[in-house]
């Protein structure tokens, strides 16, 4: 399946959860940002997605060696976070740190294996 299939498979996908989720959830309508930023976090998941699957078929990467790399995200959550939210009032920044080093360390273990 080429890339752009693929994303669209999934959007297909997620749309139909989304709207299984409104039906089943109904809540106020979003607001203009709400719904700005969800539509921006939906483009950086799917073009992160889309490299991967490049990377996939056009290089045969092996999977095992992509999805830890991929899942790496959450080192950008937790940064977003810090800022935005100002999450950096309640955490503990030695074990933040420690947790990172952790996730980068494992990331390129497993990318060299």
């Amino acid at each position: 399946m080429s890339v752009g299939g693929h994303l669209v498979c999934i959007g297909l996908a997620v749309s139909a959860t989304g709207l299984l989720c409104n039906l089943l959830l109904p809540e106020a309508m979003p607001s203009a940002r709400a719904i700005a930023s969800s539509s921006l976090m939906g483009f950086c998941w799917a073009a992160g997605t889309g490299c991967l699957m490049f990377a996939l078929l056009r290089y045969q990467a092996p999977l095992a060696k992509l999805v830890p790399l991929y899942n790496m995200n959450t080192l950008v959550t937790v940064a977003l976070a810090l800022v935005i939210f100002a999450e950096w009032k309640q955490t503990n920044p030695l074990l933040l740190l420690l947790g990172s080093i952790l996730i980068m360390l494992g990331g390129v273990l497993v990318s060299v294996a």
